[in-house]
């Protein structure tokens, strides 16, 4: 690290004043990821008509009229990047809109199998061991038309006596429903047996 990097380090730490900005910018147009959700969510609040906003609660008529009064203002801002320019558009306002649509333009992500690395580098085509089924390779044009609890079942449809531990609700794996299981021996196929076993909903007899 030279001195120069050094220097920033420190300066962010302590919030030199010197080096932060005189204006507020915020996501502009073009920008990726969260910033391009935010950027886009706010175009679309601040270019929405009068009965929209008033749909919204805290914003009256005479608000509604006062925003669609200065959205061109708004909309050049925007796409700047320069929040600060803002009119009847207040930061509170600003905070709401993102804080609202941040819950709508969150996505679905398994936290476990993102944060474990080594789910990330499974190998093609082994078990997964807590299902028994395949980690299947797949092209990405393929991907709305896989069903993993078809195509990637392993296991054979012999049948084979297991013991459930615990009740289970109805399943359905190789286009096959199975009922609910209260504790008791059953003879089902070996690809179900395997999925209940490695959940640890059964034993073996």
């Amino acid at each position: 690290i030279d001195c120069f990097m050094s220097e920033e380090i420190v300066d962010g730490v302590l919030m030199d004043k010197k080096r932060i900005p005189s204006v507020l910018r915020g996501p502009k147009e073009g920008n990726p990821g969260w910033a391009g959700r935010i950027y886009n969510a706010t175009m679309q609040f601040i270019t929405s008509d009068e009965k929209e906003l008033q749909k919204i609660e805290g914003i009256g008529m005479v608000r509604a009229r006062r925003m669609v009064s200065g959205r061109d203002r708004n909309v050049k801002f925007l796409k700047e990047g320069r929040w600060e320019g803002f009119v009847n558009f207040s930061r509170e306002m600003q905070r709401r809109v993102i804080r609202e649509n941040s819950v709508k333009m969150m996505g679905d992500a398994d936290k476990m199998v993102t944060i474990d690395t080594s789910r990330l580098i499974r190998l093609p085509n082994t078990l997964h061991g807590g299902s028994g089924l395949i980690a299947k390779t797949i092209e990405i044009d393929k991907l709305e038309d896989f069903n993993p609890l078809i195509d990637a079942v392993a296991f054979s449809d012999t049948l084979i006596k297991i013991r459930i531990d615990e009740k289970i609700p109805e399943f359905e794996m190789n286009e096959q429903k199975f009922s609910p299981f209260k504790q008791r021996t059953v003879k089902m196929p070996e690809y179900a047996a395997v999925y209940l076993l490695l959940r640890g909903s059964a034993s073996i007899t």
